[in-house]
């Protein structure tokens, strides 16, 4: 393999001493030169190993710059955050402050609204007693005079209604003879005329009872009609027409109907103070 050749340039500042051979000079020259491209090589790579330390540094001061930046960024948005939330968590806390106020206000509004009712509650059992109180007083005062009205009115045995004194017999008779027993006792077979026929429903039991409405003959056309003990036609239409001898009761559900006056049942017989000028 060929080798390099290198070529110096060889300056000598004195004559080379006597007895110096040329080819001692030749070798000299060629070591000087040697050490001279050595040294040269030597300088050039300190060179580019300063120059890449720099451009080390150089990319380590711009990463730790960056890094600066950044944190200085996030330590910012940090406390900016960190502002926002305080104020968030004052806000927060100032509603909550306003609605425990407003709920402290509504406990004691109802505080108050319940002691109110309660107190109306009371007075107003209060004002229901003494309501009870007068009613219960004025019903004993009502059945006291009731019951003095009627023993004075009535009879022993005798019921006080509409102003009029009533009796409902335990036996039976037909028609006729309770219409006399009626007389006997100063009285006459009840006349329903202005009364409904279901006032007396409490009072009849289980019973039919006579009552004072038959059926007669008229003296003209024959033709029979009803009338009551006082002679007064019956105007109403709760009984057909008779074809026979026919008279009235009250039944329990207090409706008239017609039966056979030969047939036994109970009757009413009525009376009124001051005579039979009280019509019923």
């Amino acid at each position: 393999m060929p080798q390099d050749v290198t070529y110096a340039d060889l300056k000598f500042s004195q004559s080379p001493p006597e007895g110096t051979r040329l080819e001692d000079l030749a070798y000299e020259n060629v070591q000087a030169s040697s050490r001279l491209e050595q040294k040269g090589g030597t300088k050039q790579t300190a060179w580019f190993a300063a120059l890449g330390c720099a451009g080390v540094a150089l990319i380590l001061l711009a990463a730790l710059i960056g890094l600066g930046v950044h944190h200085w960024r996030l330590q910012k948005t940090s406390e900016e955050e960190k502002v926002q939330l305080a104020k968030q968590l004052r806000e927060e806390e100032e509603r909550m402050e306003a609605v425990q106020m407003q709920l402290s206000r509504a406990r004691t509004e109802l505080d108050r609204v319940k002691d109110t009712l309660t107190e109306s509650q009371h007075q107003a059992n209060v004002v229901l007693a003494a309501l009870e109180m007068q009613r219960l007083s004025r019903e004993e005062a009502l059945n006291t005079s009731w019951a003095q009205a009627a023993k004075d009115w009535c009879p022993e045995d005798w019921v006080l209604y509409q102003g009029k004194c009533l009796l409902f017999s335990t036996g039976k008779k037909k028609w006729e003879e309770s219409k006399a027993a009626c007389e006997a006792q100063s009285s006459r077979l009840l006349i329903t005329r202005s009364w409904e026929p279901d006032w007396v429903q409490g009072l009849l039991g289980n019973s039919y009872h006579w009552i004072g409405l038959r059926s007669r003959k008229r003296e003209k056309t024959r033709s029979r009609i009803w009338t009551w003990v006082d002679d007064s036609t019956y105007e109403g239409n709760k009984l057909p027409r008779s074809n026979g001898d026919s008279c009235a009761l009250l039944t329990r559900a207090g409706e008239l109907q017609q039966k056979y006056c030969t047939s036994p049942f109970p009757y009413i017989c009525e009376r009124a103070k001051g005579g039979w000028e009280q019509e019923g």
